[in-house]
């Protein structure tokens, strides 16, 4: 895809560019813009938040808050196989002014001076300047008079408007972007349970309540525990579900109490994807961030031995 713009001035919040691919990323200032790209704001930028795009032609574009707009090249240019147009009210103005000279040259020209016409009957008669008159033999012998002058005609059919399809216009709109992330217990007693919470949030971290049943996957991976340590085993997926009306959801991880000393081994919980029709769900925080807790599990004493360690 070709340049055809430039991000000049971003102030207040953020701004992303999407491509026909699903690509999105966000911009800052001296960012390029790409051809049948689309510019869009955040959900959460405030009513101040602004980008202003200045395009090839030198026209600037602004967006505000969330609004969006396809940068093509509709913009500010015509093509025309290889060549780009680009018309200006004057040029327009110059074309027009140019026509209608051409029209009225033509026309005295077809006119001439006042001259006499020769009839069949070998009068001689003026012609008004601007008509041409011309006489022809009827089939009956008789004079015929045909008279050709355009200047006082009128076109009284209807005339039709044509309006350009601008279905190829449309765009689908873009979800609202969402971050879920997750956060949690980073040491557990042997025989506890983990507490941990996944959480959807804007790009600043505030709460989004989603209106629909969302599922979030976490991965269970062992680190140092082995398959006997906790309730789950090794690369089992979870399925968290943030209900309808709330924005974040709470699981646990049950861990095994046995008797042998094993202090201080850690398993890993990580977001691996969603459900959501609703948003552009993504992984992590707006840096990446948050997409994974690591717990360690801590040795306590043999249930059958208090106050000794297991072994």
């Amino acid at each position: 895809m070709s340049q055809v713009g430039i991000v000049k001035i971003l102030e207040g919040g953020v701004f992303y560019a999407k491509d026909s691919s699903g690509n999105i990323r966000e911009l800052n200032i001296g960012d390029v813009i790409l051809e049948n790209e689309v510019v869009f704001g955040d959900s959460s930028n405030p009513t101040s938040a602004k980008v202003e795009m200045e395009l090839s032609g030198n026209d600037v574009i602004v967006l505000n808050q969330g609004q969006q707009q396809l940068i093509d090249s509709s913009l500010n240019e015509v093509t025309f196989g290889n060549e780009e147009v680009i018309f200006t009210k004057n040029d327009i103005q110059n074309a027009w002014n140019n026509t209608t000279n051409d029209v009225s040259d033509d026309m005295e020209t077809a006119a001439g001076d006042p001259t006499q016409q020769e009839t069949q009957a070998g009068q001689e008669e003026p012609t008004e300047e601007g008509r041409v008159a011309a006489r022809f033999s009827a089939r009956d012998g008789n004079s015929t008079n045909v008279v050709s002058d355009l200047r006082d005609a009128s076109w009284t059919e209807e005339q039709t408007t044509i309006i350009p399809d601008l279905e190829d216009k449309l765009i689908e709109q873009p979800l609202p972007i969402v971050f879920t992330v997750i956060d949690g217990d980073n040491v557990v007693w042997e025989g506890n349970t983990g507490t941990y919470t996944v959480k959807a949030v804007d790009a600043a971290g505030n709460p989004i309540i989603v209106n629909q049943d969302t599922i979030v996957y976490v991965r269970y991976t062992n680190i140092e525990t082995d398959d006997n340590d906790t309730q789950y085993t090794h690369n089992t997926t979870i399925e968290v579900v943030i209900k309808a009306g709330t924005s974040q959801a709470i699981f646990t991880v049950q861990t095994k109490d046995d008797y042998l000393a094993d202090n201080g081994e850690r398993f890993n919980l990580e977001i691996t994807g969603n459900n959501s029709t609703e948003f552009d769900m993504r992984t992590g925080n707006q840096t990446g961030g948050q997409t994974n807790v690591d717990t360690k599990i801590l040795d306590n004493s043999n249930p059958s031995n208090p106050g000794g360690e297991d072994g």
